[in-house]
């Protein structure tokens, strides 16, 4: 935790003042997380909340932004009123040509001038029903980002950050490919290696339990089963490195005191197994530009949770496929895992109408 509030600290005060953290020994630290993204304000206010819990509960609020996910587009869609009709659309206004396919720690700005364009886009398209939009204000810091650290991920969320903390929010962030460079990372990860047929059938038989009661039939889903090819197991890891970007699994093979660590594709190392700590340090040296090693969904939040903080704050999304961790944890780890927080405002709350609510659950679960 010293070290994730460390990283935390020096990635953010690369962009926007830290003077205000002030951690000891039993300082809680609550989490979030989600992909460098434009996301929406129903998942922006995941991180308002991040910000006000605490300031309340006197904590570190730290965003994990989970740079090791997969950049999809690089355009949005935007608002507009027809000036002649009135009717309403949208349009996609891009911030890039680029079409994603590669993690988003991977993925840089190809065209500077698409990119420097965009708020002015933005702004003349949706100006009909926001006349003054935070687009301009976001795109002030997104440019300085982009300056700074040259890739398109770091660059939003890091916008999104200066943003916040132009609103008086405060809050610390940083990204899971920094978290996954420290030795607690690679002993929490070896932890799982040195016994992953057992992880594996921990992790498969709870997919099994938690697809079959929710009626799911697609074995896909939440996450597929891990795999076993000649030899070889699954972990729900990726491999990736700078001159070949494109996510590939990780596969282990146990070979007497040492684990090969391989992505079958022309990556592999090869770590000793006889003590924990030192095969830690040894996995978290080798472990360079070119090896990359980053957890998938469910190992990202386990490690979030069960190890990085006291309290982590889920969307929708989140919260549901964190069932199937919870389950998980319990059964590798033997312990009741760290209850979590859903926070969503993507669906209209309530309103103060009398109106039957039973009826409306009745039509609602019927359509």
């Amino acid at each position: 935790r010293r070290q994730l509030v460390a990283d935390a600290k020096r990635y953010t005060s690369a962009y926007r003042d830290v003077d205000w953290v002030h951690p000891t020994a039993d300082t809680p630290i609550i989490m979030a997380g989600h992909q460098p993204t434009l996301f929406h304000p129903g998942v922006w206010f995941k991180n308002f909340v991040l910000s006000g819990l605490g300031e309340t509960h006197r904590a570190i609020p730290i965003n994990m932004v989970v740079d090791n996910d997969v950049a999809s587009s690089s355009s949005i869609r935007v608002p507009t009123l027809d000036r002649a009709s009135g009717a309403a659309a949208y349009q996609f206004v891009a911030y890039d040509q680029a079409g994603g396919g590669v993690p988003f720690e991977q993925s840089t700005i190809r065209d500077r001038e698409v990119f420097d364009r965009f708020d002015q886009e933005v702004m003349d398209i949706v100006w009909p029903l926001v006349p003054n939009p935070s687009v301009d204000k976001l795109w002030q810091h997104a440019q300085a980002a982009i300056d700074r650290c040259g890739f398109a991920g770091c660059a939003l969320a890091q916008a999104r950050h200066g943003l916040e903390a132009d609103m008086g929010m405060r809050s610390l962030e940083v990204p899971v490919s920094v978290i996954c460079r420290s030795d607690a990372f690679a002993e929490f990860v070896l932890t799982i290696l040195t016994e992953l047929p057992r992880f594996r059938r921990c992790y498969n038989d709870s997919a099994d339990i938690y697809r079959t009661a929710h009626g799911i039939r697609s074995t896909a889903h939440p996450v597929p089963n891990l795999a076993e090819q000649d030899g070889w197991l699954e972990a729900p890891l990726w491999i990736y490195g700078n001159e070949s970007p494109t996510r590939r699994a990780a596969w282990i093979k146990s070979a007497g005191d040492h684990l090969l660590i391989s992505d079958r594709a022309g990556r592999e190392i090869r770590i000793g197994t006889a003590d924990l700590k030192a095969a830690a340090a040894q996995l978290a040296e080798q472990a360079g530009p070119e090896f990359k090693i980053r957890p998938r969904a469910l190992l990202t939040t386990m490690y979030a949770r069960t190890v990085l903080s006291d309290l982590f704050l889920h969307g929708i999304g989140g919260g549901k496929y964190d069932q199937l961790g919870d389950m998980i944890t319990q059964a590798y780890f033997g312990i009741k895992p760290p209850e979590f927080m859903v926070i969503s405002a993507t669906i209209h709350l309530p309103g103060l109408d009398r109106a039957d609510h039973q009826q409306q659950i009745a039509s609602l679960k019927r359509r």
